[in-house]
């Protein structure tokens, strides 16, 4: 059975604004300050909190702060791996974590520290 022409127009309005999200967040390196900046974010993606919020968790099944998060200590993962020679606190950084909630959130969803999983990886 095929959804009605409306619901598939909506999916594919919330796949795009999700889409434009990871662009708007890697492409600019937006990532800086987003928790303090989001009306930025919002006024980027011709948006509002509610709309980009409901993408988000229709498209990933995540909050908004949850799914940015995501999206960034995968690239902290992926830069710990390619990067043996940054510390860690280098690449907290660089994908807009403090150290402190950076350690805390990787340990969350990859269950080893930073340092850890960097040695691990690391050639």
């Amino acid at each position: 059975m095929e959804l009605p022409s409306s619901l598939q127009t909506d999916d594919l309005k919330q796949q795009h604004l999700v889409y434009q999200l990871q662009k708007y967040i890697f492409d600019n390196r937006n990532f800086f300050g987003l928790d303090m900046e989001r009306d930025n974010l919002f006024i980027a993606l011709s948006t509002n909190r509610t709309e980009l919020s409901e993408a988000v968790r229709v498209v990933t099944g995540e909050q908004l702060m949850d799914c940015i998060n995501r999206m960034l200590l995968n690239k902290a993962r992926k830069m710990l791996e390619e990067r043996p020679d940054l510390p860690v606190k280098t690449i907290a950084d660089n994908c807009g974590f403090t150290y402190r909630s950076f350690s805390h959130l990787f340990r969350e969803h990859f269950f080893f520290s930073p340092a850890k999983y960097q040695k691990m990886t690391g050639c």
